[in-house]
């Protein structure tokens, strides 16, 4: 069976063949196009090798895709606008009335095993936050990240929830629970959140890692896990031993659409005072295992990476399965000094590149260490301009929501920064890893507060 496939940017043809007992990971690798990538495993059994009735199973669905968009032809040429018709009907059944009824089932089995994860090949159904109760900055400009999220929504297709959590600062619901790949919300244990408390003076240890780069430590989870576990059904939540705040935990998927996660390795430090380990490396062992179990995940397919900040969700965002963006100061620095930005002066800019010069400095090791770990695990390195210069930074687009429309485009939303042509200039960016459009959500004032919009926010 033989097809050519574009890039996910439809830049380049590549001609596939596709043959019984290949490996369905490595032909995802050849055609270079990521929506094909959750394609496959839509037919595949599970064991990643492509079997005869995989090939009759794809030949239907890219048949199907061939002729999908009104006015094409069936060319075997499938590019993105087919497969993001062909998703629409793998989403909305309806690709049942073209596929013969063995190949129907399988499809809809294996999207109910499909898993959740926080990148862009998930389809999004409701996003929680939690309103504001002040005359502050914040809680004068939360009703209008609401009203955004909510016009996004009935675009993209998600609804907009309050859980009213609000309460001494209880605002960064992100981090109070952590969903598994089946949907079940982790929720710290009463003992794993009072020993962290009671730990409170000895986190300083944990982020001696960073080299000073930055001083706040975790443990808000600790203190509001509680509010959030109101919220969720009996039956949905799973109690922690280890203890992981939602910012510091990415669930991602492999390649193949594996479950899996990347965790910042401070992450690993809290456990210990949660489980009242002494810091060993057995004691580490446990640790890890722990917070795989609490994830439903095989130990294998967590990866836990150096950060330099308190929430690798501040630099770090899974994109399409098995791709993983990743700060770049050198390119951030470059597209300033390209950039006619009408709202920053001059001198405004060159204090900000050197700021980002002395950033991407001191961050240059824990980054490659970090971009190591994340390649040795089977992830893509995408690089993503960065332009933080510290955890107070206003302008970030590492932090933000991905997902897949209803009509089968992809979307990423992150938080607007002060200054219109590094937005659209940053959308380029998204583009050419495989987003189909980019949303911009005023969170300012949030960000002076050393979180974004999927700090605010919690998905389902």
């Amino acid at each position: 069976m033989d097809y050519s496939f574009w890039n996910t940017n439809n830049t380049q043809l590549n001609k596939i063949k596709f043959k019984k007992n290949d490996n369905w990971a490595e032909i995802a690798k050849k055609t270079n196009n990521a929506k094909f990538n959750s394609l496959w495993t839509l037919v595949d059994n599970g064991d990643g090798i492509v079997q005869k009735d995989e090939l009759k199973m794809l030949n239907q669905l890219l048949k199907a895709a061939d002729k999908s968009v009104e006015g094409s032809k069936a060319d075997k040429k499938i590019n993105n606008e087919e497969l993001i018709a062909l998703t629409q009907k793998i989403q909305d059944g309806t690709i049942a009335q073209e596929v013969d009824e063995t190949t129907a089932e399988r499809i809809k089995s294996n999207l109910s095993k499909s898993g959740w994860s926080e990148g862009i090949d998930r389809r999004i159904s409701k996003i929680n936050i939690s309103s504001i109760n002040s005359n502050g900055a914040q809680g004068k400009q939360f009703p209008l990240i609401k009203s955004e999220l909510e016009a996004i929504g009935k675009e993209v297709g998600f609804e907009v929830n309050d859980w009213k959590l609000y309460n001494d600062g209880g605002i960064w619901v992100e981090d109070y629970s952590v969903r598994r790949p089946d949907g079940k919300m982790v929720i710290l244990s009463e003992d794993a959140a009072g020993n962290v408390i009671a730990n409170r003076r000895n986190r300083d240890g944990i982020i001696q890692n960073r080299k000073n780069i930055s001083n706040t430590s975790q443990g808000s989870a600790a203190s509001y896990f509680d509010l959030v576990e109101a919220k969720i059904q009996p039956q949905d939540v799973i109690h922690s031993k280890s203890y992981l705040e939602g910012g510091n935990v990415l669930n991602t998927k492999l390649a193949d659409g594996t479950p899996a996660a990347v965790i910042g390795e401070e992450s690993i430090g809290y456990t210990l005072h949660a489980m009242e380990l002494e810091n060993s490396d057995e004691n580490i062992e446990i640790a890890k295992k722990q917070i795989a179990d609490d994830l439903g995940l095989k130990p294998e397919n967590v990866t836990f990476m150096p950060q330099y900040d308190f929430h690798i969700d501040m630099a770090y965002r899974p994109l399409h399965n098995g791709q993983m963006a990743v700060p770049d100061y050198d390119e951030g620095i470059k597209l300033l000094q390209e950039t006619n930005i009408e709202g920053m002066s001059e001198e405004s800019k060159q204090e900000l590149i050197t700021k980002m010069t002395e950033m991407r400095d001191k961050t240059a090791d824990i980054r490659a260490k970090a971009e190591e770990k994340l390649t040795e695990s089977g992830y893509e390195i995408v690089k993503i301009p960065c332009f933080a210069t510290d955890s107070n930074s206003t302008i970030n687009y590492m932090n933000g929501i991905g997902g897949t429309s209803k009509t089968g485009e992809s979307f990423y939303i992150t938080n607007k920064s002060d200054y219109p042509e590094l937005n659209k200039a940053m959308e380029k960016y998204f583009q050419k890893a495989g987003v189909d459009k980019m949303y911009f959500v005023s969170t300012t004032p949030f960000l002076r507060s050393q979180g974004g919009i999927d700090c605010l926010t919690q998905e389902e």
